[in-house]
C-alpha cells in the first residue's frame, strides 16, 4: 500500500514581533488611572506556510486570523481607575480594563511552588495569556480588601 505524501509547506520564514506596553499614571488622591499597548507583527508568512493536516507554526497562526502579513495597532490593553477611600479601611475598587490571573489567591510557602503557581497555574483557565504577543485583558470591576499583614 502506498501512502500519499503529506503536503509540503514553506516553514522557513522569520517575522518580527514587538509588544510595547505604555502607561501614564494620573494620581488624584484617593484614585489613579493607567494606560495602553502597541503590538506590531511584521513579515508574517503567507498561506503557503499553512499545510492542511499539520499543526501551524506561531507565525502562521497570526496570519490565519487576519490574512495580513503586517499587523499592528495601538489599543487599550489595561486602562483602569482605582478608588481607595470608601469610609471602610482597607477597601479599594478598580474599574475598567484589567489584567486578571485566577489561582493567585493564596501564595504557597515553597518558592518553587510559588514560581509554578505564578508562571503556569494562574494562566490555565482565566488569565492574561502573556505568552502570546498581544495578551488578554478583561473589562470588569475588582473589589479589594486589605487588612494588613496576617500572622
Amino acid at each position: 500500500m502506498v501512502r500519499p505524501l503529506r503536503p509540503k509547506s514553506d516553514n522557513g520564514y522569520s517575522f518580527f514581533a514587538n509588544r510595547l506596553r505604555f502607561g501614564v499614571t494620573l494620581s488624584f488622591p484617593p484614585s489613579s488611572c493607567r494606560g495602553g499597548q502597541d503590538t506590531r507583527l511584521v513579515n508574517l508568512p503567507d498561506a503557503d506556510s499553512i499545510a492542511p493536516g499539520l499543526a501551524p507554526s506561531p507565525g502562521a497562526l497570526y496570519y490565519a486570523n487576519t490574512r495580513d502579513p503586517d499587523q499592528g495597532e495601538v489599543f487599550l490593553h489595561r486602562a483602569y481607575a482605582t478608588i481607595r477611600q470608601f469610609g471602610l479601611p482597607g477597601v479599594a475598587v478598580r474599574v475598567g480594563r484589567l489584567g486578571y490571573n485566577n489561582g493567585l489567591e493564596k501564595p504557597p510557602q515553597d518558592a518553587t511552588l510559588a514560581w509554578l503557581q505564578n508562571a503556569r497555574i494562574s494562566q490555565r483557565l482565566i488569565g492574561n495569556f502573556d505568552y502570546t504577543n498581544v495578551g488578554r485583558s478583561f473589562d470588569g470591576v475588582q473589589v479589594m480588601f486589605d487588612r494588613g499583614p496576617s500572622t
